[in-house]
């Protein structure tokens, strides 16, 4: 009897305990809609502090460190694709991740989700989906890490990056460092969807 009463009791603990840890989760990630000020039509909001945020569906709103509301720019675009991509002084950003060695004062969008700035060119996903890199033990630390002392919110869900070269470009471009360069290494005429070469 008196081994059921100490199971239970345990399993109230826990139960407590998840509870406390799952509520505190809920408090810290509530965001008070009128703190954050929608950039034009894209997924990007700043702050009255003159922070920059990036919308990440199914994961909430991520701050683009470092970036300064005054120095952002977001891709001008009539349609869905290319709202989630911004500039600052230093990085372009698909949601709230830099794409490494592309130059914000000459990238420029070319169509379907990519982004070039004649050097380097990314493919830039527009619709959020699940991080399988962060593992779920990792995921429920950085969870209880953000709830409880404050840490970054885990990145649960991203918007898919892939860098392409430019010169597996040149049929879309067809200008530029992609067309000097692409019968250099006989790059043209292939496909690319999402970023990746078609066999």
């Amino acid at each position: 009897m008196k081994n059921k009463k100490f199971i239970l009791l345990c399993l109230f603990v826990l139960f407590a305990v998840l509870f406390t840890v799952f509520f505190m989760v809920y408090v810290a990630s509530y965001e008070e809609e009128n703190e954050f000020t929608q950039i034009g039509n894209s997924e990007f909001y700043s702050t009255p502090q003159g922070k920059i945020y990036a919308l990440i569906p199914s994961g909430g709103k991520f701050e683009l460190k470092g970036v300064r509301a005054d120095k952002f720019r977001v891709f001008v675009s009539e349609g869905y694709r290319g709202r989630n991509v911004g500039m600052g002084e230093n990085a372009v950003y698909c949601g709230n991740l830099a794409m490494s060695g592309l130059d914000p004062t000459r990238a420029r969008a070319i169509g379907n989700g990519y982004f070039t700035d004649g050097r380097v060119s990314y493919f830039c996903s527009d619709v959020g989906e699940r991080n399988y890199e962060l593992g779920a033990f990792a995921e429920a630390v950085q969870t209880a890490a953000y709830a409880l002392l404050g840490a970054d919110k885990p990145q649960s869900y991203i918007y898919k990056t892939r860098r392409v070269s430019s010169v597996n470009l040149t049929p879309i471009l067809g200008f530029g460092f992609a067309a000097e360069n692409a019968h250099k290494d006989g790059e043209s005429g292939r496909a690319y969807f999402e970023g990746k070469q078609l066999e």
